[in-house]
């Protein structure tokens, strides 16, 4: 089968995800939650296969670079599949976004040191299919390993409003790496 071949499914598929980032309710809470209109910035599949599915350490959104703006951004993740604890779902530290940015380090990922994290306050957020979660891009989260025999499948969009601007890259040094601080991991 040619790539020709598939592109009316692919399409489809594309308007699919598109009817789903703006969604007009998903839309009238981001109004909410960020004081004007949202713009859509990042969208993803986040794919954790059966026996072995990666971990995502803990980090904060805002960390990686494309999402760095000054004002809040705020992540929707939509559970595709069950997202349970035996599967890899979802832990936050409530809370945690109002600590601020957290240097990042490239050890297993671009995380944030495990040592930096109260993973005494870690809660768990398991959802059925089409469950939503919005956060804060500064809420400290992470998944583990998916060792089980199912899969976890789940979409993630990023926002911010319409006013914000991007961060300076001496900004983003400042708040998200070492570089500045010279703090070691």
């Amino acid at each position: 089968m040619s790539i020709s071949a598939c592109q009316p499914n692919m399409n489809e598929s594309v308007q699919g995800l598109k009817q789903i980032a703006y969604h007009p309710a998903i839309l009238a809470a981001l109004r909410d939650i960020l004081g004007e209109e949202p713009q859509l910035i990042q969208d993803m599949a986040l794919l954790k296969p059966p026996h072995g599915g990666g971990e995502k350490p803990w980090h904060q959104d805002m960390a990686y670079g494309n999402l760095a703006y000054e004002k809040a951004v705020v992540g929707v993740w939509i559970a595709l599949d069950e997202a349970a604890l035996d599967n890899g779902c979802m832990h936050v530290i409530p809370g945690s976004h109002m600590d601020g940015a957290t240097p990042h380090y490239a050890i297993r990922d671009w995380q944030i040191c495990d040592s930096q994290v109260a993973v005494e306050k870690d809660v768990a957020v398991p959802f059925l299919p089409g469950g939503i979660l919005m956060f804060h891009g500064l809420l400290k989260h992470g998944t583990p390993y998916n060792l089980s025999s199912k899969k976890r499948h789940a979409l993630q969009f990023h926002y911010v409003g319409m006013s914000v601007s991007k961060l300076t890259p001496k900004e983003y040094k400042r708040f998200f790496t070492n570089e500045m601080s010279g703090a070691e991991c």
